[in-house]
């Protein structure tokens, strides 16, 4: 398959759209939402941790990332959200593939909690 020029200054702006300032952007959103809605949105947390006064729900991803010619890498993003009294408290995040795209053009696997309900009969597109 070959690239047009345009085509890859395009592919080159849109990547650098995705970054962790979007990323805890998208988290910011989060506080103060359930654990429900959390779970609802980004499905089971891959681990669960319970202390005395809080729930600590982790989802661990991994994405390819493109390096060069059809090089990939894989990058990978922890994200924790603290949950207290059924509600976001706090969250933190460690990896190099926590970036999310601004909401406009938001086309990342890591899930920003806009979720979109098709009515039934219906199909996504």
């Amino acid at each position: 398959m070959r690239w047009g020029p345009v085509s890859l200054i395009a592919i080159t702006w849109l990547a650098g759209c995705a970054t962790t300032g979007n990323y805890e952007d998208m988290l910011k959103t989060w506080v103060g939402r359930s654990e429900d809605e959390l779970v609802q949105a980004w499905g089971p947390p891959s681990s669960v941790y319970q202390g005395a006064n809080a729930k600590y729900l982790t989802y661990a991803r991994s994405k390819s990332c493109g390096a060069g010619n059809d090089a990939t890498t894989t990058c990978l993003c922890s994200t924790s959200f603290e949950i207290a009294n059924n509600r976001i408290a706090s969250w933190r995040w460690d990896g190099n593939g926590c970036t999310a795209y601004p909401p406009e053009l938001e086309s990342s696997p890591f899930p920003t909690g806009q979720s979109r309900t098709i009515p039934a009969g219906k199909s996504a597109r």
